[in-house]
């Protein structure tokens, strides 16, 4: 018996009850992507692309300027918790090397998927840290800020009857206070020659 057409109508119904469990992707989607296998682990599924390259990729930042149509046509595939996007790229000396291609930015990964120890990301934004202010001199009249490093002191025990001795042949174990700073050393610009009070 021959099928017939395809039932476009039919296929599009059928699109819209599958997007109602989740995010799709199409026949067409799939085709135009190129991809060269799709890789089926446990609890993992995962769309790959495979790439010559003429020099060995030093950092996902290298790949990312490398190879920035692969990573969008691999972000087109939509990620999920058991979906997963790589692109593996071979140099000319045989060695392989791995990116796993996430929303917002690259990672270098061992052939067995796993992260490399040092994970270096291409696209992440890190906020920068806060400058920090150090006055060029405080009042007299106002003593330095001091953070004192060492530990609250913890009460002494109650000696028993029984203990004297023993408590008075062992040494202290609470360390003696570190004393307080009353002023700070004036900071001189980077450069300047120091002082002349500092020698003495």
């Amino acid at each position: 018996m021959n099928p017939g057409p395809e039932p476009r109508e039919a296929i599009r119904d059928a699109i819209k009850n599958a997007l109602a469990r989740g995010t799709g992707l199409d026949r067409d989607l799939l085709l135009e992507a190129r991809f060269q296998f799709i890789l089926f682990c446990a609890g993992l599924t995962v769309f790959v692309l495979v790439r010559r390259t003429r020099v060995h990729i030093t950092s996902p930042e290298d790949c990312a300027a490398e190879y920035w149509r692969d990573i969008l046509r691999l972000r087109r595939v939509p990620l999920t918790g058991v979906v997963a996007r790589e692109l593996w790229l071979l140099n000319p000396w045989g060695t392989w090397q791995y990116f796993r291609i996430l929303d917002d930015r690259v990672i270098e990964i061992r052939a067995d998927g796993t992260p490399m120890v040092t994970e270096r990301a291409a696209f992440t934004k890190v906020p920068a840290p806060a400058p920090v202010v150090v006055p060029d001199s405080l009042p007299d009249s106002a003593p330095a800020p001091v953070l004192d490093p060492s530990p609250a002191p913890m009460p002494e025990p109650e000696p028993d009857s029984g203990t004297d001795s023993v408590l008075a042949s062992e040494p202290a174990l609470i360390p003696d206070p570190v004393p307080a700073r009353t002023s700070l050393p004036k900071l001189s610009p980077v450069g300047s020659a120091p002082s002349s009070d500092e020698g003495e």
